[in-house]
């Protein structure tokens, strides 16, 4: 079954609401403060592809054969996540000017958000009641803090594509 803007979007809904967790099941690599995507769910299948393919195709219908070849091997090479696809898709049809639409334009969209490892907080707050302005997350045993108002603002902007 391939699926509709609709679907696309009701699934970054559910997506929004599972991101500290995801963040988490990263962040037990890092030791430093660093940015990361937030799109850490499962490869984009070849499903999932031609579904978005099929959106796009109907948004853009001058697009030559050769876009999709070269997209698709792209989003396979760079590992492109299903809800990564998911978003850049939709946020590609609601902000590429038409009427023809570059590779680049698709696989640049992406959200990071700062991961901060405990030794690290205090570098990034003045005082100890700025530390309600984190959210605390834990990986393995390592402790890690992002900011919740990034994190609010991220589910914002997936929760409203």
């Amino acid at each position: 079954m391939l699926m509709t803007i609709d679907n696309l979007t009701n699934s970054l809904k559910r997506y929004s609401q599972k991101l500290s967790d995801l963040i988490a099941s990263v962040a037990y690599a890092f030791d430093y403060t660093q940015e990361v995507s937030i799109f850490q769910d499962e490869q984009a299948t070849t499903n999932d592809i031609l579904s978005c393919f099929e959106i796009i195709r109907a948004a853009f219908p001058d697009l030559p054969p050769e876009w999709y070849k070269v997209v698709s091997l792209r989003l396979k090479f760079k590992k492109f996540s299903r809800y990564q696809l998911y978003y850049a898709t939709i946020r590609m049809i609601d902000t590429i000017k038409y009427p023809k639409p570059t590779p680049a334009n698709l696989l640049a969209f992406d959200i990071k958000i700062k991961i901060i490892p405990e030794k690290e907080i205090f570098k990034h707050i003045q005082t100890m009641d700025e530390i309600n302005e984190f959210e605390k997350i834990k990986s393995g045993d390592k402790i890690f803090y992002i900011s919740k108002n990034q994190l609010e603002q991220i589910r914002n902007e997936i929760s409203n594509v």
